[in-house]
C-alpha cells in the first residue's frame, strides 16, 4: 500500500476509494434506500441476523396481537 507525502495512506490507496464510488451511487440513485450496507461481510451478518429476529417475531406473534386486543390473521 502507497503512502502520500505525509506518510498517511488516502482512501483510494485503502479501497475506499471503492466505498466513496458506491456511496455516491446511492446518493444519487432516484429512490435510495434509508439504509444501506456496504461489502459482503455486513450483508450476510445483517442477512442472517434478520431471519433469526423475524423467526423469534413470529413465534411471539400470538403475544404480540394479544397485547394490542385483536386476533392474529
Amino acid at each position: 500500500m502507497a503512502a502520500s507525502p505525509g506518510g498517511c495512506t488516502t482512501p483510494a490507496e485503502t479501497g475506499g476509494g471503492r466505498y466513496a464510488r458506491a456511496l455516491l451511487k446511492v446518493v444519487d440513485a432516484e429512490k435510495p434506500p434509508l439504509r444501506v450496507l456496504f461489502g459482503q461481510m455486513p450483508t450476510k451478518l445483517v442477512q442472517h441476523l434478520y431471519t433469526q429476529r423475524l423467526k423469534t417475531w413470529g413465534e411471539w406473534e400470538q403475544v404480540s396481537v394479544e397485547a394490542e386486543g385483536t386476533s392474529p390473521s
